[in-house]
């Protein structure tokens, strides 16, 4: 039985290592809309995993003294077991809605998918503008979950079952500065700050909440021709891992997306 279990371990590991997913792009200008006015842009993205910077020692500990995994800790060392899967980006697609609620304001709607699926409420206020260069704050509230199950067997009964679920809550700030240097193009420097609270629930049993700041650095360009658009964006973010050590993650996505209105 126990040898049997040990060749499990992958199948136990990869299933841990499920990701809570934070959706980290921006893909904006400080340009508004104006009112009335509707954005439609499909993207593509890569998002931070939360999971590295937590090192979720007390889920471990559960899972190590249960019944039927009692060889855990004998098997693998501690720095191996909680590093495993440990992978700080994933992908995503998602697509992003914007309306002009006046003059100066827009209201923007995410949703995306990837481990997880989720969405962002954003509401982006122009705070200044001169000649061709723009200066906007941007606030979103965002949510994401992912649930995950796997039974395993062995002569028919089951020797591992997991159920594990994440629930991710994010508010951010973004500033938003912008140049405009020729009608068809932008260019969007954006600094933000964010808090995200994720709670985990695994085989019934509540975990967290684990309270995670994080914040980076947006660079954002756009071409746009009439109605239709292109924007591409570079960047990084930046979280404090489980070991106190800096986890960097890149941000980069590309969307693509047509205006409606006057």
């Amino acid at each position: 039985m126990k040898r049997v279990l040990i060749l499990l371990l992958p199948t136990i590991l990869a299933f841990l290592s499920a990701c809570a997913i934070s959706e980290i792009s921006l893909l904006q200008t400080a340009k508004p809309l104006g009112k009335g006015r509707l954005e439609i842009m499909p993207y593509v993205a890569n998002a931070m995993n939360m999971y590295p910077t937590q090192d979720f020692r007390e889920i471990y500990y559960a899972i190590a003294a249960s019944d039927t995994i009692e060889y855990w800790l004998d098997f693998e060392s501690q720095e191996t077991w909680i590093k495993w899967g440990k992978k700080k980006d994933a992908s995503l697609v998602g697509k992003a809605l914007s309306y002009g609620l006046t003059e100066k304001d827009d209201l923007q709607l995410k949703t995306f998918a990837s481990g997880s699926g989720g969405l962002k409420l954003g509401l982006k206020h122009l705070l200044s503008q001169s000649d061709n260069s723009y200066a906007a704050i941007m606030p979103f509230l965002g949510y994401s979950s992912s649930e995950n199950g796997t039974t395993e067997y062995y002569q028919g009964q089951p020797s591992f079952v997991a159920r594990d679920k994440n629930t991710l809550v994010t508010a951010e700030l973004h500033g938003i500065f912008t140049l405009e240097p020729h009608e068809v193009i932008t260019i969007t420097a954006s600094p933000h700050i964010s808090l995200s609270r994720l709670t985990r629930r695994y085989n019934g049993k509540d975990y967290g909440p684990y309270l995670i700041p994080h914040g980076g650095l947006k660079l954002i360009t756009r071409l746009q021709v009439y109605r239709s658009f292109i924007s591409g964006e570079i960047g990084f973010e930046a979280a404090k891992k489980w070991d106190d050590i800096l986890m960097l993650v890149p941000s980069i996505s590309v969307g693509a997306g047509l205006q409606i209105g006057k």
